[in-house]
């Protein structure tokens, strides 16, 4: 269940990720460190021992500012509330 949830997040953030940057005027190339970065870690690390960030913390002042940065985007603003209090239930075990 866990792998098809991380898997999942990340088909969805791809999903969506071009059309939001595209509209905020950012290119796509600005992700491709992050997106290489992250591929890395998930061949050395557990998806568990990959994760940092506010979602892992919990830390909801930068989950506030940056759900603020996505309040044009109403579904996005869901999943990503919703997928940041499961990595930190995940990394607490609260699931």
């Amino acid at each position: 269940m866990n792998f098809l949830l991380r898997s999942d997040s990340i088909c969805i953030w791809l999903q969506y990720l071009p059309a939001i940057l595209q509209k905020e005027g950012i290119p796509f190339s600005v992700m491709n460190s992050l997106i290489d970065e992250t591929a890395y870690k998930v061949h050395a690390l557990s998806p568990l021992q990959a994760q940092t960030g506010p979602a892992l913390r919990y830390d909801r002042n930068v989950i506030e500012t940056q759900l603020n940065l996505l309040k044009n985007y109403p579904l996005i603003q869901e999943i990503y509330e919703l997928l940041s209090k499961s990595i930190h239930d995940h990394a607490t075990n609260n699931f």
